[in-house]
């Protein structure tokens, strides 16, 4: 258990970067613009959280 907390801000701080990374405007974003304004939020909506989940995995 020890050695878990030794490594636990590291670990911590690389996920701070991913998150903030992965909630920065992008490429992506005018896919999800791009495609809410010709197939509707809900494609839009859908669109956005599969980037998310790929992007999450």
């Amino acid at each position: 258990m020890d050695s878990i907390s030794l490594y636990l801000p590291s670990i911590l701080i690389a996920y701070s970067v991913f998150l903030v990374g992965m909630a920065s405007p992008g490429p992506n974003i005018l896919a999800v613009i791009g495609t809410a304004m010709n197939d509707g939020w809900k494609a839009g909506v859908a669109l956005a959280l599969g980037i998310g989940t790929g992007s999450f995995f």
